[in-house]
């Protein structure tokens, strides 16, 4: 081999090193960005379980009720009010007669099935209605008709139109039977209704609890500061469920925490 061949290799051999090198270099950074990323969210869904964000929430709510007029015409809308499902609306307006409210929430996906219900209100007819909607799907144009019905069986409707965002965390929007698995929804007994729950990943990651649907399809994405919500349990208007290793939260029907519980029965109230 004669020197101009040995320095060809050599020239060779550090500019691989040094790509390798940059390569490993650029994961690096990758990964201290990714965990960077990580932590923030974290810290912003610690803080949307705090007595402060709730109340400085529930402030904004009132002023914006009181300074407008809302009606099935001009609703007064907005997407995870209280930061605790990113796929729900907060709703509210008024009608001139008491009536009670169903909704549906749709999508230009005719693979995707409309799914809705009926809105819990503290009397069955009134003429203030105010309530959160679930089930929307991310990336996509939603619309949601409601139908208001009055005592006397008289039905008019209403509807609005939401892009909803894509999905903080990483979850499936539609899950898929694997191959090989067996459906035992025959087998057992299910519910003619409702939604399906996935507790929670239990990562080191940003960690969500998920609603799907019986097609599975995501309904609902529920941010937990850590671990998984266990289990949940719903009792006076609220629905209860751990938010970390040590914290369970009650939640009302509107999405806004109103409890917080901590170890050795300490609790907060929000």
């Amino acid at each position: 081999m004669d020197q101009k061949s040995s320095a060809w290799d050599f020239s060779c051999s550090a500019a691989v090193i040094g790509v390798l090198g940059f390569t490993k270099y650029q994961a690096r950074q990758a990964e201290a960005k990714a965990a960077e990323e990580t932590s923030r969210k974290k810290e912003q869904i610690k803080e949307i379980y705090t007595t402060e964000y709730q109340e400085a929430v529930k402030e904004r709510l009132e002023t914006a009720k009181e300074s407008g007029t809302y009606t099935t015409e001009k609703m007064l809308v907005e997407q995870n009010l209280f930061g605790t499902n990113t796929l729900s609306l907060y709703v509210y307006f008024a009608t001139e007669e008491p009536v009670s409210v169903s909704y549906v929430v749709s999508v230009p996906d005719s693979e995707i099935a409309d799914v809705g219900g009926k809105v819990n209100q503290e009397e069955t007819y009134t003429t203030e209605h105010e309530f959160q909607v679930i089930g929307l799907i991310p990336d996509m144009e939603n619309t949601i008709t409601f139908t208001p019905e009055a005592e006397d069986g008289t039905i008019t409707t209403a509807s609005c139109k939401y892009k909803m965002g894509s999905l903080a965390g990483e979850e499936e929007v539609q899950l898929k039977q694997t191959a090989g698995q067996t459906d035992v929804s025959s087998q057992i007994s299910l519910p003619d209704s409702g939604l399906y729950v996935i507790l929670g990943n239990d990562s080191d990651d940003v960690d969500f609890m998920y609603y799907y649907d019986e097609n599975g399809t995501i309904r609902g994405e529920v941010p937990l500061i850590g671990y998984r919500s266990h289990r949940l349990v719903f009792e006076n208007d609220r629905m209860y469920y751990s938010i970390s290793e040590t914290k369970i939260a009650a939640v009302n029907e509107l999405g806004m925490v109103e409890f917080r519980y901590h170890p050795l029965g300490k609790s907060s109230h929000i």
